[in-house]
């Protein structure tokens, strides 16, 4: 746990558990600038008696400065240890009760009494209670992270949040942080911690400070970086179908997040990586189902991602290969529909309260305090057919930067100001402007032009009408064209033309005969 005292005082509580099921209790305190931790036994008639008192040497210095990490548990049935800033010191317990001895653990404290933790009710209240009433003052400062046998506690209390069971007199440290911030321009704050803060830049700024940066090509997450586009809404009910081209630079991290609900349960969908394998997870309402690669991915490499959905049934590919031979997965329950109403997120998302509490991986990847984000690059995200460009549809845009693991990202990209690159996963293509081609639009293709121009599956031409293209009140519009085949045998697509006054629309329909 971490705690910051404003002020050092006599046998302050910081830590207080009564175990029922080890028959001991633990009692931490701070004597003016000491820590002292006690293990009281529990005797067959009831009675607490001190088995071991264990003080540490390092004097706390600076009230109201820095936070102080201390740590203590039991690393044998007859030994514990105390740590103060990562200085260590161990010791005996005398007496052991039998029910101590099978355990090292303080327990999961399932069917445990509260843990107290600044001041407990015989300070606050005045209600007895032995041992604690040696204490004569409750904490006055900060509690930062408290770690209970791996648990990041939450401190809040609510209906479906929170590990807090009660208290008394508790406020946020960090609430007044961001009072003596300010971040620049259209970038807000973010508290931190109780002394720390941190800027979300928008689109077109850096990270941290959200100096001026250039528009990203292909956004890069930075693992507190989120952006947040339509999603899926109406669209997804019996069939999903979500395609992504990214590239990882870390092995953990939420990469794709769509669902919400106010009770931490509802339908979901979630991408992620955790330790370097892809998890699929889908939730239709009855609870979830999870699917995850065989294999690690490659760092700092580009892959292509597919998850198909039909009602229950749910299947992921990477670079078009099937994740596994294992058997088909299906969601719990009988619900066959995706109800998902609110934004999608990719990278990460602001709030954890809105990742349901049945995500699979939820203790890797989400804490009350934030989620863990995505760091890498996302060059392509497809939903239901649909491309998304994330650059120009997003909704909330934080935290992002260009990648410049891609050839087009970079600030001179191959086909410098003759074309537009295109990213096709680790590889790209030029669109040229009109009269020039080559792989980087480097060659003069109009230098002979005569009256027949190419098209390939990338091109296309807009011609500037002259004016007046229609007379007025002439009812008819004559359109001739030559055109030639080249590869394909036959081609059938629409036509339109129009003016301020009229649009044409008609089909056209082209054969090409064998010679």
């Amino acid at each position: 746990m971490q705690i910051k005292p404003y002020i050092f005082r006599p046998h302050t509580l910081i830590f207080f558990h009564n175990s029922s099921t080890r028959k001991q209790a633990f009692y931490l305190e701070l004597n003016n600038q000491l820590i002292q931790l006690r293990v009281y036994n529990k005797s067959k008639a009831g009675h607490f008696y001190l088995s071991r008192l264990l003080q540490h040497s390092l004097k706390l210095q600076n009230a109201n400065a820095d936070f102080f990490d201390i740590a203590f548990g039991l690393v044998a049935p007859d030994e514990f240890r105390l740590s103060v800033n990562q200085h260590e010191v161990h010791s005996h317990i005398e007496d052991i009760p039998p029910e101590s001895k099978t355990d090292h653990a303080m327990g999961s404290f399932s069917n445990e009494h509260e843990i107290y933790i600044g001041g407990h009710l015989t300070l606050t209240l005045g209600n007895p209670f032995p041992i604690v009433s040696a204490a004569e003052n409750s904490l006055i400062g900060c509690v930062g992270d408290v770690n209970i046998n791996g648990h990041l506690c939450d401190p809040r209390q609510s209906s479906f949040v929170g590990d807090a069971t009660g208290g008394f007199g508790v406020v946020d440290c960090a609430r007044n942080v961001c009072n003596q911030h300010a971040c620049e321009g259209s970038s807000f704050c973010k508290p931190v911690s109780s002394t720390e803060y941190a800027c979300q830049c928008p689109i077109g700024t850096r990270p941290p400070w959200c100096k001026q940066d250039r528009i990203p090509v292909i956004p890069e997450f930075l693992g507190n970086s989120y952006l947040s586009v339509r999603g899926f809404r109406a669209t997804s009910w019996t069939e999903t179908l979500l395609e992504m081209t990214f590239l990882p630079k870390k092995p953990t991290g939420l990469i794709i997040y769509s669902g919400f609900s106010f009770d931490k349960r509802g339908d979901f969908i979630c991408v992620a990586l955790v330790n370097g394998k892809i998890v699929v997870s889908v939730d239709l309402g009855r609870g979830p189902s999870f699917k995850k690669s065989a294999q690690n991915l490659t760092l700092n490499s580009w892959h292509t991602l597919r998850v198909k959905r039909r009602g229950r049934s749910f299947d992921i590919y990477l670079s078009g290969q099937h994740t596994s031979s294992g058997p088909e997965i299906f969601t719990q329950g009988s619900f066959v529909q995706l109800t998902i109403m609110d934004e999608l997120y990719v990278g990460g998302i602001p709030n954890p309260d809105r990742i349901s509490a049945y995500l699979p991986e939820y203790q890797e990847l989400v804490s009350y305090k934030s989620a863990r984000g995505f760091s890498g690059c996302v060059q392509s995200l497809i939903i239901n057919g649909l491309r998304v460009d994330l650059v120009e549809d997003f909704i909330e845009f934080v935290n992002i930067v260009n990648c410049e693991m891609h050839e087009c990202a970079k600030r001179f990209p191959p086909c410098g100001f003759n074309g537009k690159c295109i990213a096709l996963s680790h590889t790209w293509k030029c669109i040229c402007k009109a009269g020039l081609g080559g792989p980087k639009c480097e060659k003069n293709l109009l230098r002979a032009f005569n009256s027949r121009i190419a098209f390939d599956a990338y091109s296309f031409l807009t011609i500037e009408p002259p004016k007046p293209i229609l007379p007025k009140l002439t009812p008819t519009l004559k359109i001739s064209a030559n055109i030639s085949k080249s590869k394909h045998m036959g081609s059938s697509d629409w036509v339109a033309t129009g003016s301020a006054d009229l649009l044409v629309l008609c089909k056209l329909s082209v054969e090409f005969l064998k010679d």
